[in-house]
C-alpha cells in the first residue's frame, strides 16, 4: 500500500518530468545552486571553526612561552641567589680557614725579624718554651702548611728507602739523595717550626736549614746525574764529579749563610741573589745530563723518562717563581696568612720535585740497567756515604761559626739587644 507521502512524491516527480525540458533544467539549476551555497556555508563554518581553535592555541602558547619566559627569569634569579650564597659561604668559608689561633699576633705586635711580607696575621708570641712551638705543629698559624708539607715529605721519602730493594750497589745513589732529601726535609720543618722563639733561635734555624737545601742538592746532582747522563759525559766527568757538586753544595750553603746572617729587614735584592745564584746553578748542573741527551738524540742507546723529567723542571721553576715573587699575596695582603702563599706553594713544589725526579731517575735506572753497569764504576761506601759525611761534618762547621759570629748581638734570651726596647713595649 502506498502511503499519502508517497504518492504526493511521486506524483510531484511525474509533474516535473511532465514540464518541459527547460523548465526543469531551471529547476536543476537552482538546486544545483542551493547545493553548492550549503557546501560553502560549511566550510565557511569549518574554516571560521579551525580559526577560532587556531587562535586559541596561539594564544595558549603565548601564555605557555610568557609563563616560560617568567620562569626562566625566576630560574636565572634563582640562580642568581644561589650564586650569591655560595659565593658568600665560601667567602666566609675561606676567611675562617684564614682565621689563626687565638695566641697568635699581628705583624704589628712581632719583632721584624719574623715578619714577612703580605703576611699580616699568624704569628706566635716569642720567648716561648720549645714545648709550646713543637704543639704549635698541631695549631693554625702562618707557619703550620709550611711545617706540615716537609713533614710528610720526609715520611714519603723515608718510606721509600726503607721500603724499597737497595740490594744492587747500582742503585745506591738513589738511596743517597733519599737521604739528603729526607734531612733537607726535616731541617726546612723544623726551622719553620722553632724559629720564632728567639733572634737567635731563628737564625740557628735557618743556618741548618740552608744546610739541608745544599746537602740534598748534593744527593739529587749525583743521583741525577749518574743515572741519566750519557756515557760519555759520564766518563769524562767521573773522577771530578764528586768534587765539583761538593763545593758547590758547600758553596750554596756559605752564601745562604752570609745572605742570612749579614742583611737585615728589610731584605735587599741581593740577599735573594745570594740565596739563589749558587743553588740556581747546581739545579743547572743537575739537569745539564737530560739538554745533552735530548740535544744528542739519545747517543749510545741511553734512554731518558723525559715526561718526569719535564715534571720536575717545571715544578722547581714554579716553586722558585712563586717564592720569589710572593706571589700570590703580594696581590692579597693579609688574606693568604695561613694557606695559599708563595711559601706554602714553594714547599709543596720542592716535595714534587723530589717525587718527580726520583721518580724519573729510578725509571732510568730500570731502563738502562745493564748500560749503567757496563759504563759507570761500581758504588762503594765512600763514593755513596762517605762523602755525605764530609758534608755533613763541613755543614756542622759552617753553622757552628756562623753562630759564634752573631751570638754576641743577642742577650741571653737570644734577642737582639737593639731590639730589646721594642721586645719590653
Amino acid at each position: 500500500m502506498e502511503t499519502v507521502a508517497q504518492k504526493t512524491i511521486i506524483n510531484e516527480i511525474a509533474e516535473r518530468f511532465a514540464e518541459p525540458a527547460k523548465t526543469r533544467f531551471k529547476f536543476y539549476h537552482l538546486a544545483f545552486l542551493i547545493y553548492m551555497d550549503h557546501i560553502l556555508e560549511l566550510v565557511i563554518s569549518k574554516y571560521m571553526l579551525f580559526r577560532v581553535k587556531f587562535e586559541e592555541k596561539k594564544n595558549s602558547l603565548t601564555q605557555m612561552k610568557k609563563s616560560q619566559i617568567n620562569l626562566d627569569l625566576l630560574s636565572k634569579e634563582k640562580i642568581q641567589e644561589s650564586l650569591v650564597l655560595v659565593k658568600a659561604k665560601a667567602r666566609h668559608s675561606f676567611v675562617n680557614l684564614q682565621s689563626m689561633h687565638e695566641h697568635c699576633r699581628s705583624h704589628y705586635e712581632t719583632p721584624e725579624l719574623f715578619c714577612e711580607p703580605y703576611i699580616h696575621n699568624g704569628f706566635r708570641p716569642i720567648n716561648q718554651p720549645y714545648s709550646y712551638y713543637a704543639k704549635s705543629l698541631f695549631t693554625k698559624h702562618n707557619e703550620t702548611i709550611n711545617a706540615w708539607s716537609h713533614y710528610l715529605g720526609a715520611v714519603y721519602t723515608l718510606y721509600l728507602a726503607f721500603t724499597m730493594d737497595f740490594s744492587d750497589p747500582y742503585s745506591w745513589p738513589m738511596l743517597t739523595c733519599l737521604i739528603t732529601s729526607t734531612i733537607m726535609f726535616i731541617s726546612s720543618a723544623t726551622a719553620h717550626l722553632m724559629h720564632q722563639k728567639s733572634h737567635l733561635c731563628h737564625m740557628t734555624c735557618f743556618l741548618c736549614d740552608f744546610g739541608g737545601i745544599s746537602f740534598n742538592g748534593f744527593g739529587a746532582a749525583f743521583m741525577q746525574t749518574f743515572m741519566s747522563g750519557p756515557i760519555w759525559y759520564y766518563k769524562a766527568l767521573e773522577p771530578y764529579l764528586l768534587p765539583i757538586i761538593g763545593l758547590q753544595s758547600a758553596l750554596c750553603c756559605l752564601l745562604n749563610s752570609l745572605a742570612q746572617t749579614k742583611y737585615k729587614r728589610p731584605y735587599p735584592p741581593i740577599k735573594r741573589f745570594l740565596q739563589f745564584a749558587p743553588c740556581g746553578a747546581l739545579w743547572i748542573f743537575t739537569i745539564l745530563p737530560l739538554f745533552i741527551n735530548y740535544l744528542m738524540n739519545e747517543p749510545d742507546g741511553f734512554q731518558i723518562s723525559y715526561g718526569y723529567h719535564f715534571c720536575h723542571i717545571f715544578t722547581f721553576l714554579a716553586g722558585a717563581a712563586f717564592f720569589a715573587l710572593d706571589f700570590p699575596q703580594r696581590y692579597f695582603p693579609g688574606r693568604l696568612d695561613f694557606f695559599g702563599q708563595g711559601h706554602n706553594i714553594f714547599h709543596v713544589c720542592v716535595f714534587f720535585v723530589v717525587y718527580f725526579q726520583f721518580k724519573a731517575c729510578y725509571t732510568d735506572f730500570v731502563t738502562n740497567r745493564d748500560l749503567i753497569a757496563q759504563t759507570r764504576q761500581e758504588p762503594n761506601v765512600y763514593i755513596c756515604f762517605l762523602s755525605l759525611s764530609v758534608l755533613i761534618s763541613y755543614y756542622f762547621y759552617m753553622i757552628r761559626s756562623f753562630y759564634k759570629m752573631i751570638k754576641h748581638n743577642f742577650d741571653q734570651e737570644g734577642n737582639l739587644k737593639i731590639t730589646k726596647e721594642i721586645k719590653s713595649k
